[in-house]
């Protein structure tokens, strides 16, 4: 949990630019019982943190928080390490890379064959 922002006590567990996702994940929280602070730019400016909508709870039930986020699918679970969600997103990547390339040359190939038979009956 080192690496989650801590202001006062409260940790951001949740940050985001659509503020319908933390009002989401806000509203879960609060039914399951957790003390939920929502920050924002025009709130709080808290330094070093993401402009944006931020969910903060208590530092000792941040975990759990985490927790329960990421059972709701409202956050990603983080099984995989980092590296292997890079590589995923790489080879996804690469593959519309391809796609577009084979579509490109499948588009040069008939303006080619066009070209060449309007020069045959002209």
């Amino acid at each position: 949990m080192e690496e989650l922002k801590n202001r006062g006590g409260l940790v951001e567990v949740l940050n985001s630019y659509d503020e319908s996702y933390v009002n989401l994940a806000y509203t879960l929280l609060q039914d399951r019982g957790f003390f939920v602070r929502v920050e924002n730019a025009l709130t709080n400016a808290i330094p070093g943190m993401s402009v944006g909508v931020s969910l903060m709870v208590r530092e000792e039930d941040a975990a759990e928080a985490i927790k329960a986020l990421v059972e709701a699918d409202i956050l990603p679970s983080q099984e995989e390490s980092l590296e292997e969600i890079t590589q995923r997103d790489s080879k996804k990547r690469w593959r519309k890379l391809m796609l577009l390339l084979l579509a490109l040359i499948a588009a040069l190939a008939l303006m080619a064959i066009w070209i060449f038979v309007v020069q045959k009956q002209g």
